[in-house]
This record gives structure tokens, C-alpha cells and sequence, in this order.
């Protein structure tokens, strides 16, 4: 895993308030759905990020590291 992509995802994250769908993540990355769930992963794995299924969507948001 690149630390590039995850710090991609971090700022696009940060820049649109902390919390949006893994596919509009991916449309803003204008990566693939898969390519984003590989570094969703590894993220959610290091507590760098919350993902919940709402309504059918899954939603990612960036956990309050204090």
C-alpha cells in the first residue's frame, strides 16, 4: 500500500468535513470502488477511519484521533 493513496484519501476526507460515501470518495479520487476498499482497509485497520453502512451505502469518516 502506498502511503501515497491513504494520505489522498485522508485529505479528500478532511477537505469534505470528515464523512462521505466510498463512492463518491472514489469518484473524487476518480479511482475504482476496489483500488479505494484495498486502502479503506488498511486505514480502518490503522483507526485512522470509521466505516458504516447506511441506507444501504457505506460511509467513511475520519475517527477523532485526540
Amino acid at each position: 500500500m502506498k502511503r501515497s493513496d491513504q494520505d489522498r484519501v485522508l485529505w479528500t476526507l478532511t477537505e469534505h468535513g470528515g464523512l462521505m460515501a466510498k463512492s463518491d470518495l472514489a469518484r473524487r479520487l476518480q479511482t475504482r470502488q476496489a483500488e479505494v476498499d484495498v486502502v479503506l482497509q488498511e486505514l480502518e485497520r490503522t483507526g485512522k477511519v470509521k466505516l458504516t453502512e447506511t441506507k444501504g451505502k457505506l460511509i467513511v469518516g475520519l475517527r477523532d484521533n485526540r
